[in-house]
């Protein structure tokens, strides 16, 4: 994944949020045999 991330102090912890730009995976949507293709795909902005 790549984007922006912002560290936020939450419920006195740290909760990160990511704004992803682009987002890669790995046989998610694809069933071959041996190593899956990657996948790149970038996402819209909201």
């Amino acid at each position: 994944m790549r984007g922006t991330m912002v560290a936020e102090e939450h419920d006195g912890g740290m909760q990160f949020r990511i704004t992803p730009e682009v987002i890669w995976s790995w046989g998610i949507n694809t069933k071959t045999e041996g190593i899956p293709p990657m996948e790149r795909r970038t996402v819209p902005e909201a």
